[in-house]
């Protein structure tokens, strides 16, 4: 538009120019081709007539530069006035998207907070107080970083388990966390809440750091990992965690000079006791044998249910096998008395087998079937007894009673 109306202007004035330059010439004509001869004075008008068509191309001169900066103003007007427009909606469509993100922030669980790179508060959810159980009103734009890990250490009683392991010193968790050697780690409260606190680096230095509550997700963790390694009925571990833990204990006991002792345990008459009173007076029977073997153990033993009916032992730091005989003879004298149970006289019996580490075996495999054998050389015998393997992937020669 400002192109048009600089044209319409400007053709008028070339107009003009033109028949300025033809007066002029007309005038110079006159001058050198006069038909008189007589004297005329010209040279005042010619003068005149020049210094108004000069005049007048400097009037056409100086219009037409003026319209050229208001064409160029025009310009820059509208230009201004476009880039206002776009920053008004810019802005407006910012406002939008801010109120969006505040209203989805604030329909998530997890308290969220973001922060500059000298570490203040830029932005937060409404569920930041809640989560970390801060007065109404103390998170405010501008507080440091360290005024949340501050109120943290004093609602926590330790670093909780993670990926990279427990780490004790909350502080030494926190400065890694900032140079993001980790992603992160979690925290128990003295309120039995777990919290997970993730944080996400962003392209200006700054971050974001997000606080979950996983109180519920690590109770079923813990509820499943009890169900993979231990024995609903009994409570004591299972065979896949009896293999785990021997095998770990065989590895470190292979660096020192220390024996360690296997007993597998095998009731004797069991299935009478099923057959005769049904499997729940069975069931009650196996968590009272269950009950005995504890009882007659140290702390540092492990106790295992490895079949219907069967049972392991580890005696790790084991000297000599009379610390191994001693508890294990308590424990055979009591399943050989009569047990009463719902008010019924259950009488049972057991076989015990032993092998040792290293004397008898050198590997997980080995040392079970050494006590295996052994065990089997007792049923063999008539039960009722105990017998320790004296050499490996060899049967039994010796009994102990």
């Amino acid at each position: 538009m400002g192109i048009k109306i600089k044209n319409n202007i400007f053709y008028p004035l070339i107009i003009f120019f033109v028949i300025s330059l033809a007066g002029l010439a007309g005038a110079v004509f006159d001058i050198y081709h006069q038909d008189s001869l007589v004297e005329t004075d010209y040279s005042l008008p010619i003068l005149i007539q020049a210094i108004a068509i000069f005049t007048g191309v400097a009037l056409a001169y100086v219009l037409k530069q003026t319209m050229l900066q208001t064409n160029k103003l025009r310009k820059e007007i509208f230009q201004r006035v476009t880039e206002m427009k776009e920053y008004l909606q810019i802005r407006q469509e910012s406002e939008s998207n801010n109120k969006l993100l505040n209203v989805v922030m604030d329909t998530l669980t997890q308290g969220i907070c973001a922060f500059s790179p000298d570490m203040t508060l830029l932005k937060w959810n409404n569920n930041l107080e809640t989560i970390l159980d801060m007065p109404e009103g103390t998170v405010k734009e501008g507080i440091l970083y360290k005024v949340l890990t501050k109120h943290l250490d004093q609602i926590s009683c330790q670093a909780a388990d993670n990926t990279f392991g427990t780490l004790n010193n909350i502080h030494v968790i926190e400065d890694s966390f900032l140079k993001q050697d980790i992603s992160y780690f979690e925290r128990n409260l003295q309120d039995d809440r777990t919290l997970e606190i993730s944080m996400t680096p962003m392209p200006d230095g700054g971050f974001v750091v997000v606080y979950s509550d996983i109180t519920q997700r690590k109770k079923a963790e813990r509820v499943i990992r009890h169900m993979a390694h231990f024995d609903s009925l009994t409570g004591l571990a299972n065979r896949a965690y009896f293999t785990e833990k021997l095998e770990g204990l065989l590895n470190q006991k292979r660096q020192g000079d220390n024996t360690v002792a296997l007993a597998l345990i095998d009731l004797d008459k069991f299935k009478n006791v099923n057959d005769t009173y049904g499997h729940p007076m069975g069931d009650a029977l196996l968590q009272r044998v269950a009950e005995i073997l504890k009882s007659n153990i140290r702390d540092v033993d492990f106790v295992a249910r490895i079949g219907g009916d069967e049972f392991a032992i580890l005696f790790p730091n084991t000297s000599e096998i009379k610390e191994v005989l001693v508890p294990l003879n308590r424990m055979l004298k009591t399943l050989t008395k009569p047990i009463i149970i719902r008010s019924v006289k259950l009488e049972i019996g057991a076989s015990i087998g032993i092998s040792l580490f290293p004397e008898h075996a050198s590997s997980t495999e080995s040392l079970i079937k050494a006590a295996d054998d052994a065990l089997y050389k007792v049923k063999e015998n008539g039960r009722g007894n105990i017998e320790v393997a004296i050499e490996c992937d060899r049967k039994v020669k010796i009994s102990i009673v």
